[in-house]
């Protein structure tokens, strides 16, 4: 647990320092240019650590499990795979099965890793004080594919708005370990923590990721983001 919490903490400083970026670049301090190439190194290693968490939060989950035997391996991957199959809800329990099977925002997020990390494919970015990017592969006519494509967290078809993109997926992480706790707690039968603001309240990045999420939320009331905010 105390490196999922580490993950977490590294997350949220990479959410926070994407802010910090805009700030300097709004204000002049940090020029357009190196705000972009800056920005897309960031987008390419928050990529790449989100994957890696979930591995952290793979190992948790099994440690948890009713059934000792029959061990996965440790990868949020195998996981999805396994609680996808006839013989998951066996091996995983039916609500640690079913928790892994919703975390659908995890498969487009390994698709653009694994293209970061295996085909050398690498963030375009656009001069703007926001961090903007798209990942893009290649099809067999080698046209241009974009690994990224949620309407909620883009600006035009073609980019995405970073600070929106790392706070949308690290509140799914917060919730997914809400109900993985839900669920621990009911295997193990241990006292709950008090607070778990407590916990909560170590993370920098924390008022930006609330603040990008509820701005993800009014944006999208039938309205397109807004990319001067």
């Amino acid at each position: 647990m105390a490196n999922i919490k580490e993950d977490l903490r590294t997350l949220t400083t990479m959410l926070h320092q994407a802010n910090w970026q805009k700030k300097m670049a709004r204000e002049g301090h940090l020029d357009d240019y190196y705000n972009m190439h800056y920005g897309t190194a960031l987008a390419d290693a928050f990529i790449a650590k989100y994957r890696s968490s979930y591995d952290t939060i793979a190992k948790a989950i099994i440690e948890v499990r009713r059934d000792p035997g029959r061990r996965p391996r440790a990868s949020f991957t195998e996981l999805r795979k396994i609680c996808k199959g006839a013989g998951g809800k066996e091996i995983m329990g039916e609500d640690l099965a079913r928790l892994v099977q919703l975390c659908d925002w995890y498969d487009p997020m390994l698709k653009a890793r694994d293209g970061i990390i295996h085909d050398n494919l690498t963030s375009s970015g656009f001069m703007h004080p926001r961090i903007f990017f798209q990942i893009y592969n290649y099809d067999k006519d080698n046209g241009r594919v974009k690994l990224i494509d949620i309407p909620e967290v883009m600006v035009n078809e073609n980019l995405v708005d970073f600070e929106l993109y790392a706070a949308v997926h690290i509140g799914y992480t917060f919730w997914l370990l809400e109900e993985f706790a839900r669920v621990a707690y009911d295997i193990l039968q241990v006292r709950k923590f008090p607070d778990s603001e407590t916990i909560k309240s170590g993370y920098i990045g924390l008022d930006i990721l609330k603040d990008s999420i509820e701005r993800v939320l009014a944006d999208n009331k039938g309205s397109p983001i807004c990319i001067d905010r």
